[in-house]
């Protein structure tokens, strides 16, 4: 099988070629060269993993000449799959009769497609082609994204599959080499750089306000991987009235209590305006057809977020490619930080190895523990085990290596060493070989790290405060009518976006985190103490500080901590050792002088009175 393949310019891959290979890592090099257009539309049963929903939902249309023009209809031989498909909606489009049927998933989504083919008595693996797309974002999102991976525990298994992109990565997954798996290079027979206008600046707020008096134009496509900085550019700029936002739904809800109101997260040219922002889910595969030709602004603000880094060789070119119809013009405005830690390739491999050769250790002797019966040993040990390290490099399913993970934590440390300074981040374009870059340099005497102005976007409190009264609104409405058999999905929505602020609020209640004035750190550091309150450790830690601190007992500040250090970690219980965390639990005096040694010189200290809130232990703890 050849593995080379040159595309003339203008043309599609489906011009050139009826399918794609299988058994193949694929490098196109081209955005929007129509591979996965091809595999949708070829005569043969497929499974298209895509790494982000709006991509996915994108891919359920097609264009149809009719006699009044194209139209955009829906493509009934495509099942978009994500979070809100049920295996039941998978078995009923494999019920019908098709010519083909092509799977549009998420990587979380495919344990769904492997039940609904088990129920059926598809053999999924032999009648299905596997093709995953934008591959190398199971590298880059792997750290943060648990189960983008999760596709890798399927994918050897079927007899076609292949790994697909414009900016691949080279998997280190020894898998690859065992099935032969290949490289297949598309170079289009014509390939231009892509001009840029790289913005280096240590004040991005200066810088911003600099290109958009330069660079005029009806529409911009905003790129930034922090909705907090979003909206600090929009509040900065004072354009609520002019920008729309696509992002994730908790991030919509978040900016929207912020009184940023236009932000949804599904692309809808309808409501596109003058400045569009767009988070990274939004990067990748994702095809935004505007009319004309808007200028496309990319912006990295390492010093106040570390994880809008972006790589030239993947992220950059990317975005590049979004607009199907074409761009004005292309810039990237960034800061740089010299404290960003990374290290070498060698040296990330050297340190997982040595976290591997730990682990391996304690587990030998945990097992050896086992054999020899000595269940104390082993509950030390298997705890010791659990929270190794090194676990973050094992696949949960099987327990084996998880060699994307160890990629992620190389290719974090390589992006993160760009922008340490301007010149790594010129030399990050050059290596990327992909475009023609005009370095525009700016300098200011104030600095992004002295200066204010690009103030925080997001108040926290406003947003904990919008959605925890709407939890209440919602129990409110569901005890007023307990039993209705109506399902209130907005409820359900609200809770699986928010799930930390919906825990929070089922454990302390509004009353207590009104209190607490949405103070999101206050309100964290209430949640785990009631979580502590109601758990076994707690009520053991109570029974020993009955022992230890009786009524009329005269302490110094020192003893007191000592004692709360010692039986914390004797119960497994993590709080703060202070007189004022003791103050929760015991009445206690004010410091004052509690004896005298035999010098003369004053000891001063506290004298513990009685237990407060009613303490009582519940029956298994007490004599």
């Amino acid at each position: 099988m050849y593995n080379n393949l040159f595309l003339p310019e203008g043309k599609y891959l489906g011009d050139i070629i009826t399918k794609l290979p299988a058994n193949k890592i694929i490098y196109k090099y081209l955005t929007g060269c129509g591979a996965t257009h091809l595999e949708i539309f070829c005569n043969r049963w497929s499974i298209i993993v895509e790494p982000y929903i709006p991509v996915i939902l994108g891919k359920q249309w097609k264009e149809v000449q009719t006699n009044d023009g194209l139209e955009i209809i829906r493509n009934l031989d495509v099942l978009p799959i994500y979070e809100k498909t049920k295996t039941d909606d998978i078995i009923d489009f494999l019920s019908s009769k098709r010519d083909k049927y092509k799977l549009v998933t998420t990587p979380e989504g495919m344990k769904k497609i492997i039940d609904a083919c088990d129920e059926l008595g598809i053999d999924v693996y032999q009648k299905f082609f596997l093709l995953v797309d934008e591959c190398e974002k199971l590298i880059q999102d792997a750290n943060f994204r648990e189960g983008i991976i999760q596709v890798m525990n399927y994918f050897f298994k079927f007899k076609k599959r292949s790994f697909i992109s414009a900016t691949p990565l080279a998997p280190s997954d020894p898998r690859f080499a065992e099935h032969q798996f290949e490289d297949f290079i598309i170079t289009p027979e014509t390939m231009s750089k892509m001009p840029i206008d790289l913005y280096t600046t240590n004040n991005i707020a200066s810088t911003l306000r600099n290109y958009l008096a330069k660079n005029k134009n009806e529409h911009y496509l905003i790129f930034i991987n922090s909705t907090e900085r979003i909206a600090a550019v929009i509040t900065f700029l004072k354009i609520q009235e002019e920008s729309q936002v696509f992002c994730s739904k908790e991030s919509a809800d978040i900016l929207i209590a912020n009184n940023i109101r236009d932000a949804t997260e599904h692309w809808d040219k309808g409501k596109f305006k003058k400045y569009n922002f767009f988070t990274s889910r939004f990067f990748t595969a994702f095809d935004l057809k505007v009319d004309g030709k808007p200028n496309v602004l990319i912006i990295s603000d390492v010093v106040n977020v570390a994880h809008s880094v972006l790589d030239a060789q993947t992220d950059i070119i990317q975005i590049a490619g979004r607009a199907r119809n074409g761009i004005n013009h292309l810039a990237h405005i960034t800061n740089w930080d010299a404290s960003l830690k990374s290290v070498s390739a060698l040296e990330v491999k050297a340190y997982i190895n040595g976290l591997k050769d730990g682990y391996y250790m304690i587990k030998q002797l945990r097992d050896q523990s086992n054999n020899n019966h000595n269940s104390g040993t082993y509950f030390v040990l298997d705890e010791a085990l659990r929270t190794c390290s090194f676990n973050k490099f094992l696949n949960k399913t099987t327990m084996d290596i998880c060699h994307f993970m160890i990629d992620n934590d190389i290719h974090a440390n390589r992006i993160r060493g760009y922008y340490k300074s301007r010149n790594y981040i010129i030399n990050s374009y050059d290596e990327a070989g992909r475009f023609l870059v005009n370095h525009i340099p700016e300098n200011y005497n104030l600095e992004d790290k002295d200066l204010d102005r690009l103030k925080k976007g997001l108040s926290r409190t406003l947003a904990m405060e919008h959605i925890c009264e709407l939890f209440k609104m919602y129990a409110d409405v569901e005890e007023q009518t307990p039993f209705t058999l109506n399902i209130n999905f907005a409820f359900i929505d609200l809770i699986k976006t928010h799930q930390t602020k919906y825990r929070y609020f089922h454990e302390l209640g509004i009353e207590k985190i009104r209190e607490l004035k949405f103070n999101e750190k206050k309100i964290e550091e209430a949640y785990k103490l009631s979580k502590i309150k109601n758990s076994d450790s707690y009520y053991k830690l109570m029974f020993s500080f009955l022992a230890i601190f009786n009524e009329g007992r005269k302490l110094t500040g020192n003893q007191i901590r000592k004692y709360l250090n010692i039986y914390y970690e004797k119960h497994g219980v993590k709080l703060r050792a202070t007189i004022k965390q003791l103050g929760e639990w015991f009445e206690i005096s004010t410091r004052t002088t509690i004896y005298y040694k035999e010098d003369g010189t004053e000891v001063k200290g506290y004298t513990i009175g009685r237990p407060k809130n009613g303490i009582e232990l519940r029956k298994p703890f007490r004599h």
